[in-house]
C-alpha cells in the first residue's frame, strides 16, 4: 500500500511539474477579451441591454459620446437596426474623413446583440447607465509628473481601453494594436492623431473631446504602467511558479523517501 502511496506522490509532482508553465503563467490574465461569452443569448431583454450599455462604453463611447452625440469634431451615431448590425461587424469607410473598424472579429454573437438591444433603448425611456470605469487603486500624484493618474485612468479607459486594451497590449487584430511608445509619445498621439483614419485626434485643438489638461493626466496614468507590469509579472506570476515548483519538488521528494524505505524493508 505505501508503494503504491510513493508512486502516486511521485505521479503526482511530476504532473505538477509538466504543467506548471501554463497555468501558472495565466494568473491575473483573464484570457481574451469576449466579455460575456455566449451566455444571456434567450436572456431577458433589459440584461442584454445592460451587458450591451458595457460594451459601448468600452467600445463606442470614445468617438460617439455618451448617447451618439458624438465627441468634439467626431461622429455622431443615429441608431437605425437595419444597417447597424452590419456597421458594427464590417465597419465604416467613407471616401473622406474618419473610419471605424471593423468589431465583428473582436465581439462575438451574443456581444453583438448586446450592444444592438442597448442601442435599441435610445429611443424608450429606460436607457440604462453606462458603467462607471474600474481604476483600481491609484495614487493622485506622481513625483516629477504634474498629472493626477487616477483622472488619466478614466480618461484611458473611456478614450483609449476599447481600443488597445486594458494595459495597452492590444487586442489581437490589426486594427486594435499594442500601444508603443513612452507615455509622451503615447499622448502626442492621442492629441494629434498619426494620419489612420480610424484613429482620430483627441486634443481639442485638433476638434477632438480631450482639453490639455486631460491629456497631462492622461500621461501621468501612461508611466504608472511600468511599474505595475512589473509588480504583476514578477510577484503574482513569479511566486506563483516558485510556490508550484516547489510544492512539487516536496510530493518528488516525499514519494522517492517512501520508495527507499519500502525496498529496505523489503
Amino acid at each position: 500500500m505505501k508503494r503504491w502511496m510513493a508512486i502516486l506522490a511521485l505521479l503526482t509532482g511530476a504532473a505538477l511539474l509538466l504543467g506548471v508553465g501554463a497555468p501558472v503563467l495565466a494568473q491575473g490574465g483573464h484570457g481574451e477579451e469576449t466579455g460575456q461569452g455566449e451566455e444571456g443569448a434567450g436572456d431577458d431583454a433589459g440584461i442584454a441591454a445592460l451587458r450591451g450599455a458595457a460594451l459601448y462604453a468600452e467600445f463606442c463611447q470614445a468617438c460617439h459620446g455618451v448617447r451618439g452625440e458624438a465627441q468634439g469634431a467626431l461622429v455622431p451615431l443615429a441608431f437605425e437596426p437595419e444597417s447597424a448590425r452590419q456597421a458594427i461587424e464590417d465597419g465604416v469607410a467613407p471616401a473622406e474623413g474618419l473610419a471605424m473598424p471593423a468589431y465583428g472579429a473582436l465581439l462575438d454573437e451574443a456581444q453583438l446583440g448586446d450592444l444592438l438591444a442597448y442601442l435599441g433603448t435610445w429611443d424608450s425611456q429606460n436607457v440604462p447607465p453606462l458603467p462607471e470605469p474600474n481604476i483600481g487603486d491609484l495614487p493622485e500624484q506622481l513625483e516629477g509628473l504634474s498629472g493626477n493618474p487616477r483622472a488619466g485612468a478614466v480618461i484611458y479607459a473611456t478614450y483609449c481601453g476599447g481600443c488597445h486594451g486594458v494595459n495597452g497590449a492590444g487586442r489581437g487584430r490589426a486594427a486594435f494594436p499594442p500601444l508603443k511608445g513612452t507615455p509622451a509619445d503615447i499622448v502626442r498621439v492621442a492629441r494629434e492623431g498619426h494620419g489612420d483614419p480610424s484613429l482620430p485626434a483627441f486634443g481639442q485643438a485638433q476638434g477632438g473631446p480631450l482639453d490639455e489638461a486631460q491629456l497631462i493626466d492622461l500621461q501621468a496614468y501612461l508611466s504608472t504602467w511600468p511599474q505595475q507590469h512589473q509588480q504583476e509579472t514578477e510577484s503574482q506570476r513569479g511566486y506563483g511558479l516558485l510556490i508550484v515548483i516547489v510544492g512539487a519538488i516536496a510530493i518528488l521528494l516525499v514519494g522517492a523517501i517512501y520508495m527507499v524505505r519500502a525496498q529496505y524493508r523489503a
